[in-house]
């Protein structure tokens, strides 16, 4: 597929208004029996969302699959209702029931009618703390898993993803995802998931976010009535100290072969700390929106890509930089050395004028969007309690972002936009990616051996020795 230029937008865009910040409301915190409730009260929607956090995921498996495959089967039956009962009785409210899983932590969260919260807290109550795991519903989330686990190694940007976080965090449990190619996994059994259940959703401290229009006393005595607070706790020491490394590229061959997939990563930092608003400023400016430098130079004015951008991936304990393209792979070379050259640039140069304050407003507007719905105050919330951030620290947030400078973004820029120390990944045609990566011309990658990988992340020694 040929890529074509695009027009060059930048020398018309409409003059820019100021836009301002908006304070987030005030979070409200109850204790309950010991179970923290943090709320936010809104009496002018006839809904709520009720979620409850546990601060265990798959890095406090036992096995690999045990996390995801014990919170499948503790949502299917419980040994009060059976499957069809259970699912009768969300649905008959009316009521939004998920779960999910990360490395770090799991959620329930439930949005309802307000006059059926006592009900769901109940029938949550029952599944938690209830749940029934039997060989039938193992053996089916265990093949729906190893379904899952095959899609997610399927197509060229999952496994360029996959491979990253393989490479990266080699060693930990985040270089799988929570569903993990490995022997631990083909060898789970029924009794791995009930060990894990008894010692994470039995005994694991958990947290309760509630959002929208409810009566605090039926609340109170709902948790009180259905739930007790558990002692244990994850030490964060365990995990706190996760190494990255560095300097490596890897490529892989994938079934589809139309261009190559680029993944590039390299450590940085997370909310917590200091300066954080300004790094989120400046990735914005280099490949954050479509304005970005990064789109301006390899999208539109070289046409060397589908799309290319850079975001900041966090896990609990460990963040990342990175830089994601969909590349027209005879051009791979050509595109590896622009990045480069807009990482060096971006490095060295501050922003102008006009990019900061593009990147100010998107952000403050971004912001806007994600405080929109009961569900949005939700996830926000949600976010700092996962991230151990103060509860005011939105508005702590915006009180940074009226006050930043040019100065402080170019302080990030010149910490953690330099073009060294990286992790690259490359997938799709490897018989092309490996010309093209000998007709790079940048001295940040020239000097660094490239090596192939299967999908797993592993070395592929007959490539290698081909």
């Amino acid at each position: 597929m040929e890529l074509t230029k695009s027009e060059n937008i930048w020398a018309k865009l409409p003059t820019q208004s100021v836009i301002k910040t908006i304070d987030f409301p005030s979070i409200g915190r109850i204790e309950v029996e010991g179970v923290p409730v943090y709320y936010y009260k809104d009496e002018s929607v006839d809904v709520v969302n009720i979620k409850w956090i546990f601060y265990s995921g798959a890095l406090q498996e036992k096995k690999h699959g045990a996390a995801e495959i014990t919170l499948d089967m503790i949502c299917k039956e419980t040994h009060k209702r059976n499957p069809e009962q259970l699912f009768a009785a969300f649905d008959l409210i009316g009521c939004d029931f998920d779960a999910n899983l990360s490395h770090d932590y799991t959620t329930f969260s439930a949005t309802m009618l307000k006059e059926n919260l006592s009900n769901v807290i109940e029938i949550v109550s029952d599944i938690i703390n209830n749940a029934k795991l039997t060989p039938i519903e193992f053996e089916k989330s265990y093949n729906q898993a190893k379904a899952d686990l095959e899609f997610i190694y399927s197509s060229p940007s999952s496994v360029a993803a996959q491979v990253l976080n393989r490479i990266c965090f080699l060693g930990t449990r985040y270089q799988y995802p929570t569903i993990a190619p490995t022997d631990e996994f083909e060898l789970l059994t029924l009794d791995d998931c009930l060990d894990y259940y008894n010692n994470v959703f039995l005994k694991t401290h958990f947290k309760v976010v509630i959002v929208g229009n409810f009566n605090e006393n039926e609340l109170k005595d709902s948790i009180s009535k259905h739930f007790k607070q558990f002692s244990s706790t994850i030490d964060k020491q365990t995990h706190n100290n996760f190494k990255i490394k560095e300097n490596e590229i890897a490529y892989c061959d994938t079934d589809i072969k139309n261009q190559t997939i680029l993944r590039l990563a390299r450590k940085s930092i997370d909310s917590t700390n200091g300066s954080y608003v300004a790094m989120q400023i400046a990735n914005i400016a280099f490949g954050g929106y479509f304005l970005s430098r990064l789109n301006e130079n390899l999208r539109e004015d070289k046409g060397l890509t589908y799309g290319v951008g850079s975001s900041i991936f966090k896990n609990r304990y460990t963040s990342l930089h990175t830089i994601s393209s969909s590349l027209a792979k005879e051009k791979t070379a050509e595109a590896l050395d622009a990045i480069m050259y807009e990482l060096a640039k971006f490095n060295n140069e501050r922003i102008t004028d006009e990019e900061f304050e593009r990147a100010i407003n998107y952000f403050k507007g971004s912001n806007y969007r994600m405080m929109d719905s009961v569900l949005s105050y939700s996830l926000l919330i949600t976010n700092l309690l996962i991230n151990d951030l103060p509860i005011e620290y939105y508005n702590l947030r915006n009180e940074k972002l009226n006050s930043i400078t040019k100065e402080d973004v170019f302080s990030v820029q010149r910490k953690y936009f330099k073009p060294q120390n990286f992790i690259l990944v490359l997938t799709g045609d490897s018989v092309v990616i490996k010309k093209e990566l000998m007709k790079v011309n940048s001295v940040y990658l020239k000097d660094i051996m490239a090596y192939p990988v299967n999908k797993y992340g592993d070395i592929d020694h007959i490539a290698l020795n081909s």
